[in-house]
């Protein structure tokens, strides 16, 4: 086959594609749109991380370590779609070893039958043609462990030395910025109708945010427990009303003005979504105390914030150069926020705090004075060889 295409002439390729009705890399009719034509499946039964320093006595820093990790990828090309899946089945996570302790910052929790800890799927022109783009992330409901030792060594590995790094990530960005436009009624409506609608599904279960005292998990130790509650993210479907589908030549014959018919494109130029964390929580634990049995008992005396539930609707538009139109709308509502304060608890809170330790800050500016100080010297030698060359000449 290859020698015959070798043969022929790009005009000769042409003339034949056309009499045979064939587009070279198009999309297959012959097949219906379930038609599946790549189905792969990939496991990965560990895979280790491990981020090292090796001037320190434990190089050893951080160590991720995931187990029974899947991946499937699917293409309907009929359809021109494609399906792409992820998930993880477990998942350690280790910090900095400290003498004979090496501390666990990420604990699960598995219930049921399903031991999937997190999935994420993406698929692009989905059978039931509800939207162009779909997201879907679920996962399961776990403990973060906060290691002070193990969070400062992260940042002095990773420390910027120079400080005009940003001010380059600074200059860099301003000369992208983009050229600002207004666009016109047909423009709106041309975007709006071949945007591609994007459906997310994201369902997290709370977890928990767990800081013992000095930084270093104990379970004889106080603790500061921060449960960050269910995590929801949707897409806002659209009104499928009459008026959201009239077009701009509609509204003109109904005897808008330019000005309402822009006002209602504007309105329709964004995708909405809606976050929803529910149950956000914030409790006192001192040792020895069960504080796992208190996250569904509300009136408990552990409780310093109750849970709070906050939803937030986030607008993106689809044109991103028109300066009348904001490129992000953020609409939030919190029903309600109860704090439950008792003295022992507030001054336990405090005292976990203080005794979290941080890494030590650098003191630039007696570099720069070291630096300046220096210049200024050689300054002084070169006036003083200047005086002596002069006096001698005299």
């Amino acid at each position: 086959m290859r020698k015959f295409e070798e043969a022929m002439t790009p005009q000769e390729k042409e003339k034949l594609y056309r009499a045979i009705d064939y587009q070279e890399n198009g999309v297959p009719v012959h097949y219906p749109e379930t038609y599946e034509m790549i189905n792969t499946r990939f496991l990965l039964y560990e895979l280790q991380i491990i981020i090292l320093d090796t001037d320190k006595e434990y190089p050893c820093i951080i160590d991720l370590q995931l187990h029974s990790v899947e991946a499937c990828f699917k293409s309907r090309p009929s359809a021109n779609a494609i399906l792409v899946t992820a998930s993880i089945n477990e998942m350690k996570l280790l910090g900095t070893k400290q003498d004979d302790y090496i501390p666990s910052l990420f604990n699960s929790h598995q219930h049921g039958t399903n031991n999937v800890l997190i999935s994420v799927s993406y698929e692009k022109n989905p059978l039931d043609k509800l939207c162009g783009d779909r997201i879907i992330v679920k996962s399961k409901s776990v403990d973060i462990i906060y290691d002070a030792q193990t969070v400062i060594e992260l940042i002095n590995l990773f420390k910027v030395q120079n400080s005009s790094t940003l001010y380059n990530l600074q200059a860099a960005a301003a000369e992208q910025l983009e050229g600002l436009k207004e666009m016109s009624a047909l423009g709106l409506e041309h975007a709006i109708q071949k945007h591609s609608v994007l459906d997310i599904q994201v369902n997290m279960q709370a977890s928990q945010l767990i800081i013992p005292h000095d930084g270093r998990y104990n379970s004889t130790k106080s603790l500061l427990i921060i449960d960050l509650g269910s995590l929801q993210i949707h897409s806002l479907e659209k009104p499928k009303d009459v008026k959201t589908h009239v077009t701009v030549k509609q509204l003109i014959s109904m005897g808008k003005t330019e000005e309402d018919v822009l006002l209602h494109l504007r309105e329709h130029s964004y995708d909405k979504f809606v976050l929803k964390i529910v149950d956000f929580q914030v409790l006192v634990s001192l040792p020895g105390e069960e504080w796992r049995t208190v996250l569904s008992n509300i009136d408990d005396s552990m409780t310093l914030l109750h849970p709070t539930t906050l939803e937030i609707q986030f607008h993106k538009c689809l044109v991103t150069d028109d300066p009348l139109l904001p490129k992000f709308r953020l609409i939030g509502q919190l029903p309600s926020v109860v704090i439950n304060i008792t003295d022992i608890r507030l001054l336990q809170a405090l005292s976990i705090a203080q005794s979290i330790p941080f890494p030590k800050e650098e003191e630039p500016m007696e570099l720069y004075k070291l630096s300046l100080s220096k210049s200024v010297s050689q300054l002084s030698l070169l006036k003083d060889l200047t005086t002596t060359i002069a006096e001698k000449k005299k």
